[in-house]
């Protein structure tokens, strides 16, 4: 792409033949520098995106409420036009009558998969990349994200569950069986 040039297969051959000899002389792969405190899994949610107007945020007030009540599960996230609710299937009937509009997403069968990790990391660079190259890398979709300081969570279609929580065991909690 630097030089504008078309990218032959002898090119490429040639290119991967280098950069294996390089990878030899560095000598073994420093192991993952990262680890997870807590590691779990909350299944049967669903996602639910509105416009962002004041309505919205009336009905984001009212769910919340609700919820406070019944101890249900609430992930609220607001961008500049939108607002998404990620809330347990069976609180989502609650939500979409609260609104005054029709969600412009919706999906249900979802899940999340919830680390907690350590507030050092807060300022190690690549470590969120990390975490999502490993879903990456096992074909994993990930939906949606939220986060606090120290919590990281990950909604995926509930299919990838299992996948996505031994991805993530093996790779920053299980401990190093070298």
């Amino acid at each position: 792409a630097r030089i504008k040039k078309p990218v032959t297969e002898a090119a490429l051959t040639m290119a991967l033949s280098r950069r294996q000899k390089s990878t030899k002389k560095k000598g073994p792969a420093k192991p993952r520098q990262f680890r997870l405190g807590n590691l779990g899994i909350h299944p049967d949610l669903t996602i639910l995106t509105f416009e962002k107007t004041r309505e919205g945020h009336r009905a984001v007030n009212l769910v919340y409420q609700r919820l406070q009540k019944t101890g249900g599960y609430l992930t609220l996230t607001e961008g500049m036009n939108e607002i998404t609710l990620i809330i347990d299937s069976a609180n989502a009937a609650l939500a979409g009558e609260s609104f005054p509009a029709k969600p412009l997403f919706r999906s249900a069968r979802i899940a999340c998969v919830w680390m907690k990790f350590d507030e050092q990391y807060l300022s190690t660079p690549g470590f969120l990349f990390d975490i999502l190259q490993q879903f990456a890398l096992q074909g994993i979709n990930v939906i949606e994200l939220a986060s606090t300081t120290t919590e990281l969570l990950v909604y995926l279609d509930r299919k990838d569950t299992r996948l996505a929580f031994d991805t993530l065991y093996s790779a920053y909690v299980e401990p190093f069986r070298g």
